[in-house]
């Protein structure tokens, strides 16, 4: 929706808020913008899976800048990681969940190769 100040990346039926946060005035304006697209749903009579919703803060310090967003006075889950479009993104950005996830696919391709070629014996 254009009525959020926050930066937005939109996909079917999927949006995500997100703005850098140095401060706890940066935090409100988020939490500005969750209310405004709760509002908004309202008006146009579709409904938020909260449920769905969820906060992760990506930052590689140590310590980031914690605030409790809500939408309709429903608390908001923080994750520390998330999967988007097929990528698994973990707060600290390292991707590691994303390379063991793809490591334990590839071995399962590969015991399903090794099983179903057990029985190959000519080459030609």
């Amino acid at each position: 929706p254009s009525v959020i100040s926050t930066q937005k990346l939109l996909f079917a039926d999927d949006l995500k808020i997100f703005t850098q946060v140095n401060s706890i005035s940066d935090c409100e304006k988020l939490q500005m913008d969750l209310n405004k697209i709760h509002k908004w749903c309202n008006m146009n009579n579709l409904q938020l899976n909260i449920s769905k919703c969820k906060i992760v803060s990506y930052s590689r310090k140590l310590s980031d800048i914690q605030f409790n967003y809500t939408i309709c006075n429903t608390p908001l889950n923080r994750h520390s990681e998330t999967k988007d479009l097929g990528i698994y993104m973990d707060k600290m950005l390292t991707f590691s969940t994303h390379i063991n996830s793809l490591v334990q696919q590839s071995f399962r391709i590969l015991g399903f190769i090794i099983r179903v070629s057990r029985d190959f014996t000519d080459i030609s």
